[in-house]
């Protein structure tokens, strides 16, 4: 009967569009003063993210993985990039690069006397045709590890670029969203409309309505009520509240007239609870109560506060 698994969420837009509202009136206000500073944004375009690109091309090309200070004049060359272009690409990838070629540092083998008299009688040994399927054989290795090396350094350079593009088309994209907002211009009342549309469409949501006149309407916030007074957390939060709205202690008048000023403040409250203004933390409290049958105290204080600051503003 009640939807605990809807998410309400008019009061957070209304948060947002009031935030924004007023950024746009301070921004108004600078404009007319003269006191407004335009601050430049970086344009990002695909011709950005193409210089990215070309950091894994133009980076691990067989000429310039020789020699990294050839990459200007090797874009230049290819017609890819001028000079300039070539020099971004290169600042872009300058942390990747700097890693890969640190120096590597190798730990000195100490080698004892016997040691290497046993190794130069050994070498004496050797036949000339050894010695050179030997030599060959690390010839061989030392080429499989460079090979390997620069692969490395490849793979790691293309993920570095492929990073740096990935966070260029999320700042772009996201400071175009951004931009849009802003230049959105609108008025309190627009903002009103817009909220009270989103609240009476989430309230009928939350009861799987299309409609107020419809009977499920009335039979789920009776049912609503009945489980908030069956709850002895609420039944002591409902007198608090109460107490504080009503000196009942002075009131003039007969039993009768007190109890029935006590069912009206209840209606009052039960009202206010299920009003735009209070209906994002109500909504959260039958949540609880519908799923877990308890609802949170700090919860019911918030709800305690908002309800005695509307009746006193």
């Amino acid at each position: 009967m009640y939807n605990t698994d809807f998410h309400v969420k008019y009061h957070d837009i209304e948060a947002a569009l009031l935030v924004n509202f007023q950024k746009m009136m301070e921004k108004k206000i600078a404009i007319a003063s003269g006191t407004y500073v335009e601050v430049p944004k970086v344009k990002k375009t695909k011709k950005v993210l193409k210089y990215v690109e070309q950091c894994a091309t133009c980076v691990n090309c067989a000429t310039c993985s020789k020699n990294r200070s050839n990459t200007s004049k090797h874009n230049k060359d290819k017609g890819n990039a001028t000079i300039n272009e070539a020099f971004l690409c290169k600042e872009i990838t300058a942390a990747a690069a700097s890693i890969i070629s640190a120096p590597i540092i190798v730990e000195p083998i100490v080698v004892t006397g016997n040691e290497k008299k046993e190794k130069e009688k050994k070498e004496k040994k050797e036949t000339k045709k050894a010695k050179k399927i030997r030599e060959d054989a690390e010839a061989l290795a030392k080429a499989a590890a460079e090979k390997k090396l620069l692969e490395d350094e490849k793979k790691l350079l293309e993920e570095k670029a492929k990073a740096e593009k990935k966070l260029l088309e999320d700042e772009y994209y996201s400071d175009s969203d951004d931009s849009d907002d802003e230049d959105l211009e609108y008025t309190l009342e627009d903002v009103q409309i817009i909220c009270d549309k989103l609240y009476r469409d989430e309230l009928l949501s939350v009861f799987n309505v299309s409609s107020t006149e419809d009977e499920r309407m009335d039979a789920g916030l009776k049912a609503s009520i009945e489980r908030l007074i069956d709850n002895k957390d609420f039944r002591d939060f409902m007198d608090d509240v109460k107490l504080q709205l009503i000196d009942f202690e002075n009131f003039v008048g007969n039993p009768a007239e007190m109890e029935n000023m006590k069912r009206n403040s209840e209606y009052l409250i039960f009202i206010t609870m299920f009003s735009q203004k209070l209906f994002y933390l109500t909504h959260i409290c039958l949540c609880q109560l519908f799923t877990v049958n308890e609802i949170d105290p700090e919860l019911l204080l918030k709800v305690k506060e908002k309800i005695l600051y509307l009746f006193k503003s």
